[in-house]
């Protein structure tokens, strides 16, 4: 008897999944897990690509209010942007994307879509590989560890 609780602070986004993913286990929650009131420990939970939307600050909060909400032993899962260390390496991957971008979709469209990527890129949001494993283990998250990297998008798993 599973039941999922999504959170997303766009409404938009909600209304999208409860098109495509209707279920009677799934509950849509509108909020900002930095601020809304969960009451509730979970066995998992998982965040796609959704924190590196957030500025380094609220995404020290956030990995926090993930650790405060996980039982004791159970898993956190990421998949998100994470950069390597190296600054070369870095810039390599962004500059493939980028070109990704340009190459295979309209002007307008690769446009804003660079546009966000180079604010994901820049210091208040970039994830690097080292300081996120570090900043999980300070907030005592158990053998953070990334299992999977595809350029510059990882999968990461830690446990409470």
């Amino acid at each position: 008897n599973t039941t999922i609780d999504a959170l997303d602070p766009s409404r938009s986004m909600l209304n999208a999944c409860k098109k495509h993913l209707w279920t009677d286990r799934l509950s849509y929650l509108y909020g900002d897990i930095t601020t809304f009131p969960l009451q509730s420990w979970y066995n998992a939970i998982v965040a796609s690509q959704v924190i590196h939307n957030f500025v380094q600050d609220d995404k020290a909060l956030t990995f926090q209010r993930i650790f405060d909400l996980l039982k004791p032993g159970w898993a956190f899962i990421m998949t998100d942007k994470v950069y390597p260390d190296d600054s070369l390496l870095r810039e390599s991957m962004f500059e493939v994307q980028m070109r990704r971008y340009r190459d295979y979709l309209p002007p307008k469209i690769a446009q804003a879509i660079i546009d966000h990527e180079k604010q994901d890129i820049s210091d208040p949001y970039r994830m690097e590989e080292s300081k996120l494993l570090e900043q999980l283990s300070q907030i005592w998250f158990k053998s953070p560890k990334i299992i999977e990297r595809i350029e510059r998008d990882i999968v990461m798993k830690a446990f409470k």
